[in-house]
């Protein structure tokens, strides 16, 4: 490794601890892997065009006297997916991106998803597919052939699969096939094998989310309902954080740093690919008045995970200075 790109994997290694310090008490750092999970995550993406970024998670989550048709989708992902989405297209103008989600969430990551439109790479869309009690051969064959067109697919705060067969939130409520697509299959080995052509990452937070069955020992020993509650699907790169949020922004504060080398004369090469303090309050916004809630709480009023905004633009602004450094 160059001293340039040493000095770049320390100053990632910096965004990685912030993200790690478990300020939600839920006690991450038994399942952080090694430190360098960032870097490596951030090397693989810059290596990559065409991405899918997986989210949603209907949290089971509302404010006392609230009534909605469909369960509220939880206020942590939808955000870090804008935030990793947005910095893939800063990156590289050929970068391409799909984020995709249910129906349940689908009003969430739409509303999410307008602040995108700002960007003058255009190369993204939003998927939204059935749950798994309305899924036919078309959806099927929607999905193959997302798994046919990326070279990555990354997870953040997706819902997940367990062992049983059923999705829970880390409370041990069902999220049933009436609300949760067949996505996990993307990360399954029987059909990763039949599509050879991507890697894969998962950002999560608390052991329920895709990817996260690659430590599934840890989270059976470590986390609360963690039997029961675990993804039973693994990934290639599994990047825990206190909050699935923040490791969205590290992950792009990560590309920023290290889109900083021998790029500064690539007019390709947009080097700001943080997210700004006003663009995430925008999308956590825009995803409560689509009827996210704190998936802790239930609050709406830029609640994520139990924490109000002030704290999560504090982190916000803690990786911007690591950015600058």
């Amino acid at each position: 490794m160059s001293s340039c790109l040493t000095s770049c994997a320390k100053q990632i290694a910096k965004l990685e601890a912030v993200i790690q310090r478990d300020e939600g008490g839920r006690g991450i750092k038994k399942l952080c892997q090694p430190e360098g999970t960032l870097y490596n995550l951030a090397t693989h993406l810059l290596s990559a065009d065409k991405f899918t970024i997986l989210t949603g998670f209907p949290c089971l989550q509302r404010e006392a006297g609230e009534e909605q048709d469909l369960p509220p989708t939880e206020t942590d992902g939808p955000s870090g997916a804008i935030a990793i989405c947005r910095a893939l297209l800063r990156l590289n103008h050929e970068n391409e991106v799909v984020i995709a989600t249910d129906v349940c969430n689908a009003a969430v990551m739409e509303a999410c998803a307008t602040n995108l439109k700002s960007e003058s790479n255009s190369s993204w869309r939003v998927e939204i597919f059935q749950p798994k009690n309305l899924w036919n051969d078309e959806e099927q064959i929607r999905l193959e052939n997302i798994a046919k067109w990326s070279n990555h697919i990354l997870a953040i705060e997706r819902g997940s699969i367990a062992a049983d067969g059923n999705a829970y939130t880390m409370s041990g409520k069902i999220m049933g096939p009436d609300l949760m697509a067949p996505l996990d299959q993307l990360f399954q080995e029987d059909f990763r094998l039949k599509y050879p052509t991507y890697s894969t990452s998962c950002i999560g937070d608390g052991g329920n989310e895709l990817g996260m069955g690659s430590i599934s020992n840890l989270i059976h020993d470590h986390v609360a309902n963690g039997k029961t509650i675990a993804s039973a699907s693994p990934c290639d790169i599994l990047l825990c954080a206190s909050v699935s949020n923040w490791g969205g922004y590290a992950t792009a504060a990560a590309l920023e740093v290290l889109s900083k080398v021998g790029n500064t004369e690539d007019e390709n090469i947009k080097t700001t690919l943080l997210t700004s303090e006003k663009e995430e309050i925008n999308t956590i916004q825009a995803s409560n008045d689509a009827g996210a809630r704190d998936g802790i709480s239930g609050k709406g009023d830029l609640y994520v995970d139990g924490m109000d905004i002030s704290v999560h633009i504090g982190i916000l602004k803690e990786l911007e200075t690591i950015c600058k450094i």
